[in-house]
């Protein structure tokens, strides 16, 4: 007895190694292709929202390169490479999964099957224990309890580790390590996209174990031979992939199921429901989108051990199914002796060529039912490919997304600086934007967790990438916390800056927890945006004076969508130096009027340079200019004075303007007008105060006043004084700060050079201006704080020089002019700046001022669930809030900002709504599956 089983024992395992591994289930170029395809089809894709590149910081998208055991492949690579090795001997024999199991009962839903000469209670003495495959996708190492000499070992690649490698590449403390673990978590998720990939083949799903690759007493080939012969073939047909309709809405886990005699925990993710929906009983076979994989290719289809099982066994036998079955066929057509296709005509799935007939041949198994031998060639396979395929690409991309389906969104983003202008905390708003995944829910809920901050960046002096995570910045009890349904505000500080010259800074909330009905190792990872909704405004000189125009426009910071929101009546009057409010509603800006000017001269009784401002919902209106000046000499004309009101600037809460007022080319002082009272304009502090002290320059250059967004203070520029000691009138061109009361006048620069063009940063800290106190001849972009100390140059200007700087919302990049053309640099990446606005021949751009951050564009599209058929029709429906223009791609074009509309796709086509606003852009994706016959 002992020779016999070892006898056995070798023949068995003669027969695992000397077969080709491939053939037990798709080829692994198959596995490779079908993947790639399904990539394609998720929101990974650079075309379909490209949530690698915006989520995850990678650069390149999914062309990143992870580097880990000396291979440095691309994202999509890894994931190749786990489908392809998910392949190997002999976790293969776990490959399998009987859907009519029901959910308590999947730990049974394994391979049952002899496997060539060997039963199943042999299959210990070979090391092997065959799991379903949802448990296998599961079976993760803290939850086994054997040793190192059990004859089962936990799966590298189960859900819970990929998850926690996931977590690790995203809190990662070195580059090295990061690399390692993102590409852990793509190859392991390639793994996990096999299993199910595998549920396509109906062998898989009928207990059919076939490890040779070509069936007995038949010249053809397994399915799955024949498809690694027909790839060309497969990857046509998986181009047009059937996206599933399964909801992820119940809990599932845990599941517990005895190995090795000790009973084994199996915490399962809701994804196994692209597996089985535990719908499928075998009563009611389908063809919907809503079923698990396995179970409409068990319903649907016969493996080559399995045809016409239901009448062939009797229940209970391992390869008894009840459908499909004889009745639901053509097979009563046929004559006796005629070899001919049966078709499936019922039961669910429709097939032309369901299975091939022989000639009349005698019953040896004894049963009556049928005289023929039945079996599936090409056409057969060719027919079962062009069904399954598109479904094992399809849901093996809804298992990524799925992976990958955490969502949060952000406002009120802001950068913080401390000493030496180091990055020493960020305020962020956030909330959880995860879509629903069960009717009347408004996002999947973050149910129990905690939020980790993580800040990368590249450390010159050091030459090597950095990494810190604060953990706990907010901590989630449970589903009815404040971030499921609004922004949650996070402000974190630390004590060691980040170095003002650090380089690809960035900032990442990385949420592990319990997610719905995914409990406990859920992971979101979501990259604080490099960029707010904000605009830059500027005005347009073209032509000479009075002959030209001057229009203010308003454009999105990588310089598309530009607007004018001046009239366009230029060349009169004219339009200048526009201002934000604090809200982003309202623009102010110089209005220059001049009713009979002649040859470049302007009479000055004609002569008007006032305030305008435009709300961007409304009308433009003029600020009559009505002066009155405390403690004037006698003979002070405030007419004279009233002629000129110019650089405005908004306070704080908008209800105010501060502005230069003006007469005569040398003689300034700043005034303050109450819009809500309409005026008059009152100067700060008294005549005697502003005698002698000059705010332009002898060429009428104007550095504008700039009111902090957060205080009642005003930063200005004085351009001539008196010497403190001498009298004597000097121009250096320094910078002070002011209370808007007019107390607190303090000199923020003081030294022999010119300091000009000041504006704020968004909290208030940090004032930017040009200099040219580094003796190079032009000037450069500095930044100190608003004490006037921690100076440090931010840009070099040479050889042209800058003018204008200001913040972007977030404190990141600073707007700025350079020569004739408007740029943008952000701070933290290290790039170069980036042109925003171009000058022209006949064209000139002055006066660029970031805009606060604007309300997000958001847009909603959404198409039937269920697939239509060729020529039938599909509603889609869409809606959009901040947005006031709207259109859908797929040759629709310009839509309403809501509304619905009939389409007719002959294929499955994903519609992409794109909606714009001054936040920006917008956009939404919805797929309409079409089932081609």
């Amino acid at each position: 007895m002992k020779k016999t089983s070892i006898i056995i024992l070798f023949f068995a395992l003669f027969a695992f190694f000397s077969g080709n591994p491939n053939v037990l289930a798709w080829s692994t170029d198959t596995h490779r292709v079908l993947t790639e395809i399904a990539l394609s089809n998720t929101s990974l894709h650079t075309d379909r929202g490209d949530y690698i590149k915006k989520c995850l910081g990678f650069d390149e998208g999914i062309r990143e390169e992870l580097k880990w055991k000396n291979h440095n492949y691309p994202v999509i690579e890894w994931l190749k490479e786990g489908a392809d090795k998910e392949d190997t001997f002999p976790q293969d024999i776990n490959h399998f999964y009987n859907p009519l199991k029901d959910a308590q009962d999947w730990g049974e839903a394994g391979l049952n099957d002899w496997i060539l000469v060997t039963p199943p209670y042999l299959l210990p003495l070979l090391g092997l224990s065959p799991l379903s495959s949802i448990l296998w996708a599961h079976l993760d190492g803290a939850e086994a309890p054997w040793d190192d000499t059990a004859t089962v070992s936990f799966n590298d690649w189960s859900w819970a580790t990929v998850r926690g490698y996931y977590y690790t590449a995203l809190t990662a403390s070195t580059e090295e390590q990061r690399q390692e673990y993102f590409a852990r978590t793509f190859r392991g998720l390639g793994h996990q996209m096999h299993l199910l990939q595998d549920k396509a083949v109906p062998d898989h799903v009928r207990n059919s174990a076939h490890v040779i690759g070509y069936k007995n007493n038949a010249k053809d080939p397994a399915f799955e031979n024949w498809a690694h012969k027909e790839l060309a073939y497969i990857q046509d047909i998986a181009q047009n992939p059937h996206m599933p309709r399964v909801h992820m809405n119940r809990a599932i886990g845990p599941i517990h199921h005895a190995l090795n005699n000790e009973l084994v925990r199996f915490d399962v993710t809701p994804a196994v429901q692209l597996f089985d929906t535990d719908t499928y009983d075998g009563t009611n076979p389908s063809a919907s989108l809503a079923i698990g994989l396995a179970e409409y290719a068990n319903a649907n289809f016969f493996s080559d051990h399995t045809i016409f099982a239901a009448e062939n066994h009797s229940p209970g036998h391992r390869h008894y199914f009840p459908y499909p079955r004889a009745a639901d066929t053509s097979l009563h057509t046929l004559s006796e002796r005629e070899t001919n296709y049966v078709e499936k005509i019922g039961g669910g799935e429709l097939i032309d060529h369901f299975v091939k007939a022989t000639y009349h041949t005698v019953d040896t198994k004894g049963y009556p039912v049928f005289k023929r031998t039945f079996y599936l060639d090409g056409n057969c396979y060719a027919n079962y490919a062009r069904l399954l395929v598109p479904r094992a690409v399809g849901y093996s991309a809804a298992l990524l997304d799925y992976f990958f389906r955490g969502r949060m969104d952000f406002k009120d983003i802001l950068v913080r600086r401390g000493e030496g202008a180091g990055i020493n905390g960020i305020r962020v708003g956030v909330r959880n934007s995860t879509l629903p995944v069960a009717d009347g829910q408004t996002v999947e809920p973050m149910a129990g967790g905690q939020l980790d901050l993580v800040c990368r960046y590249f450390d010159p002096a050091l030459e090597q990438y950095m990494s810190r995570t604060i953990e706990n910045v907010y901590e989630v009890y449970h589903s009815d916390d404040a971030i499921n349904k609004d922004y949650v505000t996070i402000d974190v500080s630390w004590d060691e800056p980040i170095p003002f010259e650090a380089r690809q800074v960035s900032f990442m909330l990385v949420y592990p927890g319990h997610l719905s009905y995914e409990y406990d190792n859920a992971v979101i990872g979501a990259r604080v945006p490099d960029t707010v909704p904000s605009r830059i405004a500027y005005h347009v000189a073209s032509g000479s004076w009075p002959h030209g125009q001057d229009e203010i426009f308003i454009v999105l910071p990588d310089g598309t969508d530009p607007r004018r929101i001046s009239p366009g009546d230029s060349p009169n009057p004219w339009y200048y130096v526009p201002a934000w409010s604090r809200d982003g509603r309202r623009v102010a800006f110089e209005v220059e009027t001049c009713e009979s000017a002649v040859s470049g001269a302007c009479p000055a009784d004609d002569y008007r340079r006032r305030v305008g401002i435009r709300d961007l919902q409304g009308e433009l209106f003029a600020i009559d200019a009505i002066v009155e000046v405390a403690n004037a000499p006698d003979g002070f004309c405030a007419e004279e004075w009233a002629r000129t009101m110019h650089t405005p600037s908004f306070s704080p809460d908008g209800d105010r303007l501060a502005a230069i007022n003006q007469h005569g080319p040398f003689i300034s002082a700043l005034a303050v007008i109450d819009l809500a009272g309409g005026g008059p304009w009152r100067w700060i502090n008294d005549h005697d105060f502003w005698w002698r002290k000059d705010l332009r320059n002898p060429s009428l250059q104007v550095s504008p006043p700039a009111w902090s967004p957060v205080r009642d203070e005003i930063v200005y520029q004085i351009h001539t004084e008196p010497h403190p000691v001498t009298g004597v009138m000097t121009a250096y061109r320094n910078l002070y700060r002011i209370n808007a009361d007019g107390s607190e006048n303090i000199r923020l620069t003081d030294d022999p050079y010119h300091n000009a063009y000041p504006s704020w940063s968004s909290d208030g800290e940090w004032i930017l201006f040009v200099s040219d106190r580094d003796i190079q001849g032009v000037w450069d972009i500095w930044m100190m704080d608003r004490h006037g100390a921690n100076a440090r140059k931010v840009y070099d200007c040479r050889p042209g020089g800058c003018l204008r700087p200001s913040f972007s919302p977030d404190n990141r990049r600073i707007a700025f002019l350079y020569e004739d053309d408007i740029l943008a640099l952000d701070l933290l990446s290290g790039d170069p700046p980036i042109v925003v606005v171009s000058a022209g021949n006949d064209r000139f751009n002055l006066a660029p001022l970031w805009s606060p951050a604007l309300e997000t564009p958001r847009a909603v599209l959404h198409s039937p669930p269920e697939p239509i058929a060729p020529g039938q029709t599909a509603i889609l429906r869409w809606e959009s809030e901040h947005a006031d223009a709207a259109e859908i791609g797929q040759g629709i074009g310009e839509v309403a900002a809501a509304g619905s509309m009939v389409v007719t796709p002959t294929q499955t086509t994903t519609y992409t709504l794109t909606v714009h606003g001054l936040g920006g852009r917008a956009t939404a994706d919805t797929t309409v599956s079409v089932l081609i016959p």
